[in-house]
């Protein structure tokens, strides 16, 4: 009787190899009377402690049989629950926020920088999705997957922080830090964890050729999708010079925009990026000029100004119920049709002194590309007379 319940378990094949090995000492032997052996009695929380297959009985059942019997004889809790559930919804607020934020602009216009985003972001989700089936149905695949998922998303956290802008983005720098050090963590946990090794135990465990697929896609799409876009970038905005255009010493080159910095004025551009804006600035007459390139959203011109300049005043702190729109219109800048707004308010900084918050949106007609210049000052715009006929495009 014994030795029947014993080759009707397969919990434990070796159990019969012992010598004078009678049964009664393992956890799942009954008596004749049917009760199970108190001394040795396990809880259900115990369960998939003591019921999963050897190396041999994996090879024995084949992968079938296998799925079906940790299906039945294992559960997933604690952890391993918790990792596939942030798994999924990790994967799909990134992929939602990335679609509610979505705004062609901030890829520089490029086609290739925007598809890094929306090609990558969903085979995530996809992988994310995969991981969490396979470990429900005990799938031999599933702690490949996982892994898949921790290291693509650690891959690009990384790529992040290494060529990233997080100047003035703390808040962004530590998310990105702290995705790393948990990508880490549950890397570690997937490869020692033991209730990982009871649900898809090692001698189980398999890479398909679908597997090798979305692998090689999760390398190929970033990578051809990031280097083509910022390739399309530097051709398309870069400001070396290549005989096509002039310029002198003391013009500055952004983007397609061109410009003179006018005399007595410092002028610093925004990191290294040639297309980053540049920031004029005289202190003894507390100017400060902000011009580079902007990509319109499609409206009037009138209704894009009103858009931009809104935002931008918002952003100086200037309250909308005291200050008062001084002048507006359209006007020629160097040929290029141009609208411009201003408006001023009281500086508690500059002894009550107005302070003035000017913007001009000067066109190119013969692209999609304009020159948003935006400047503050206390009333003296006789700079703008130097620059404004300065602008041209390449």
């Amino acid at each position: 009787m014994t030795e029947e319940q014993c080759r009707q378990c397969n919990t434990r094949e070796t159990c019969l190899e012992i010598k004078d090995f009678d049964g009664t000492a393992c956890p799942n032997f009954r008596p004749d009377d049917g009760s199970k052996n108190e001394e040795n009695e396990v809880s259900e929380s115990d369960f998939d402690d003591v019921c999963y297959p050897s190396a041999s009985e994996v090879k024995r059942r084949g992968d079938k049989e296998t799925r079906e019997y940790l299906k039945q004889n294992t559960r997933i809790h604690g952890w391993l629950r918790f990792f596939e559930v942030i798994t999924i919804i990790g994967a799909v607020l990134s992929l939602g926020y990335t679609l509610f934020t979505f705004n062609f602009d901030d890829y520089g216009r490029s086609v290739f920088l925007a598809l890094f985003d929306l090609l990558t972001l969903p085979l995530l989700l996809v992988v994310a999705i995969l991981a969490v089936v396979a470990f429900e149905r005990r799938n031999a695949d599933a702690v490949f997957l996982a892994k898949l998922y921790i290291v693509a998303v650690f891959a690009l956290n990384l790529f992040s922080l290494i060529f990233g802008d997080f100047e003035g983005d703390a808040e962004g720098l530590k998310w990105v830090v702290r995705s790393l050090i948990w990508g880490l963590v549950w890397f570690c946990y997937l490869t020692f964890s033991e209730q990982v090794k009871r649900v898809i135990p090692k001698e189980y465990r398999k890479v398909w050729k679908q597997d090798g697929l979305l692998f090689a896609l999760l390398i190929v799409i970033p990578f051809v999708t990031y280097f083509q876009g910022m390739h399309e970038l530097k051709s398309k905005y870069s400001i070396e010079y290549d005989g096509s255009f002039d310029f002198d010493d003391d013009e500055r080159v952004v983007g397609t925009v061109i410009f003179q910095v006018p005399e007595g004025f410092d002028c610093e551009q925004f990191g290294e990026n040639p297309n980053n804006n540049f920031i004029l600035f005289n202190y003894d007459n507390h100017i400060f000029v902000e011009i580079g390139e902007y990509y319109p959203l499609g409206l009037t011109k009138e209704e894009e100004l009103d858009t931009i300049f809104n935002t931008w005043i918002a952003g100086e702190d200037v309250d909308g119920d005291l200050g008062e729109i001084m002048s507006e219109g359209d006007t020629v800048v160097n040929g290029h049709p141009c609208v411009y707004k201003v408006k001023r308010w009281k500086e508690e900084d500059y002894d009550g002194n107005y302070s003035y918050g000017r913007m001009y949106l000067i066109y190119n007609e013969n692209s999609t590309e304009t020159c948003l210049i935006t400047c503050t000052d206390l009333g003296d715009d006789s700079y703008l007379k130097e620059l404004l006929p300065s602008i041209r495009f390449k």
